[in-house]
């Protein structure tokens, strides 16, 4: 769980978030905020709030299921979010080689930028 959340926290998501995320996708399954509460430690209001976040980002969903709410990820918002991080990652790199002098360094980089960019056309990203 803790490289999900170190890689949430990368793509700039606070840790009660990312831990969110993290839980959830383990889970695989729909989660109230009372199983949040007893999987992350986290009182409900400081969960309510993070959660509100990720909802507002399109992370998560939730639907009423009588008196309680349940939560789950939204995978779609999840994949934007790290094709979104790829894009940019690619055009750091892309900008980075265009200063680099050393050919052997410059070619990596160049390789990997090609390998992002047809992982993105691929994925339709």
């Amino acid at each position: 769980m803790n490289n999900l959340i170190y890689l949430f926290n990368f793509m700039g998501l606070p840790r009660v978030s990312a831990l969110i995320l993290a839980v959830l996708l383990i889970e695989n399954r729909e989660l109230s905020l009372n199983d949040l509460v007893s999987k992350t430690g986290y009182a409900k209001s400081h969960l309510s709030t993070a959660m509100k976040t990720l909802i507002a980002y399109g992370l998560i969903e939730y639907r009423n299921h009588g008196r309680r709410i349940l939560y789950r990820v939204n995978k779609d918002g999840l994949i934007n979010l790290l094709k979104n991080h790829i894009r940019s990652y690619k055009i750091l790199l892309e900008n980075a080689s265009r200063y680099m002098n050393d050919h052997d360094l410059k070619r990596i980089v160049e390789n990997l930028n090609s390998k992002l960019t047809l992982f993105l056309n691929e994925t339709g990203g």
